[in-house]
């Protein structure tokens, strides 16, 4: 069985991959620089990283839809209710339960929370677990997610959720 956090830390891996640049031979001379060279290397520009996201920044209440991977169609609406005490944290699902959702991390740009099992709205009533990752922007809330069946942990469902805070 794939282990699910593999896919969050490949998706961390990739959001926070940099590269090198690599010297190349000169073509005149067919090396990098020539020893009495006094020519220095330029200095590398790089990105500055994104503010470490915190639990304030999470705080409130959340009008959320989520999607399957590749469409556009809505799977499921829900309210995120997630108080400074994230062990009260909450989403209801419109139409479907109530389920208590634990979080996991909170670390540079994302929070990583787990829900379930529980009913799926989305899946013809199956017993589910989730996991979901999601960034801040202001106002909005962006992530991605997996979805388990209980009775199949191998079967995986991936989308993708947004989100806006309530007023």
């Amino acid at each position: 069985m794939r282990s699910v956090p593999l896919a969050v830390g490949t998706l961390t891996m990739s959001l926070c991959a940099c590269g090198r640049a690599e010297r190349r031979p000169d073509s005149a001379s067919g090396s990098a620089m020539s020893a009495g060279s006094s020519a220095t290397a330029a200095p590398a520009t790089s990105t500055p990283a994104a503010p470490a996201l915190s639990i304030s920044q999470l705080e409130g209440t959340w009008h959320g839809k989520s999607f399957d991977e590749t469409s556009d169609s809505v799977r499921a609406t829900w309210t995120l209710t997630a108080p400074s005490d994230t062990t009260k944290w909450v989403t209801r699902f419109t139409n479907g339960p109530s389920v208590q959702v634990h979080v996991i991390s909170v670390a540079g740009d994302s929070a990583v929370a787990e829900m379930g099992p529980y009913k799926s709205v989305s899946r013809k009533g199956q017993m589910m677990k989730a996991r979901f990752v999601t960034r801040v922007h202001g106002d909005t809330l962006v992530g991605t997610y997996e979805m388990r069946p209980v009775a199949k942990p191998d079967s995986v469902f991936r989308g993708r959720l947004t989100a806006v805070r309530g007023h």
